[in-house]
């Protein structure tokens, strides 16, 4: 398709996520780049390039890409989602990324990427309590196996080790291929006493759990100059 229309988006997009999951970021970043600049409406462009831009360490061009997103998309749950991901890569504004996240999932309560980022956040934070409330929430509505794999990892941090192992269980028939799942039944099994152990990195603590005004998400960006 590349030969034959070497601008068509889809085909663009489609090498893109190829280099990317073959770790070729660099080479990713053109294809994404060149969906973007074709049509900046498509949201697997704007995500293409912002996990480029991440992987990259290039933080402040992804802040510019969520921005123009935030501008032309709105403030959906899957652009505050976005806008939450660069955030968290920051210090200074990782703070900020949770009440995004929650009020992605008051926009959607089922968008899972949203409960995963925000379930990490809590790990990383070391409120593991809130985690495992946040997961069993969402798993009333729906499942997944990823939920169940984190849930399974929180609870072993909690020390329930039979209901870590339960969820460990659940989320292996789901997706045999799941190794984090597979590596934590395999670390509770054998060494139930270390499944605090391995470091979880810090991030600043945040009391502020007040909705976000649009405004608001909006700031984040206004040091940042579009292209």
């Amino acid at each position: 398709a590349l030969n034959l229309a070497p601008r068509y988006v889809e085909a663009l997009l489609l090498k893109g996520t190829i280099l990317f999951e073959l770790k070729k970021t660099q080479d990713a970043l053109t294809y994404f780049g060149e969906s973007y600049k074709m049509c900046p409406l498509r949201y697997e462009a704007v995500k293409g390039l912002m996990d480029c831009y991440l992987l990259l360490h290039r933080n402040r061009e992804a802040s510019a890409v969520i921005g123009n997103a935030c501008k032309n998309f709105g403030h959906t749950a899957r652009i505050l989602t976005l806008c939450a991901t660069v955030m968290s890569k920051d210090p200074l504004q990782a703070e900020k990324a949770k009440p995004i996240l929650e009020k992605a999932l008051k926009q959607d309560p089922t968008y899972l990427n949203a409960v995963y980022l925000l379930a990490s956040i809590y790990e990383q934070e070391r409120l593991y309590e809130k985690g495992i409330e946040l997961l069993k929430k969402h798993m009333e509505q729906q499942t997944s196996c990823r939920l169940h794999q984190m849930l399974g990892d929180f609870l072993a941090r909690t020390n329930e080790h039979e209901k870590a192992l339960h969820h460990f269980s659940i989320a292996l028939n789901m997706d045999p291929s799941n190794h984090k799942a597979a590596e934590g039944s395999q670390r509770v099994e054998q060494n139930p006493e270390s499944s605090e152990s391995y470091e979880v990195d810090d991030i600043a603590d945040s009391e502020n759990e007040a909705d976000l005004e649009e405004s608001e998400v909006e700031a984040v960006w206004s040091d940042v100059e579009y292209t």
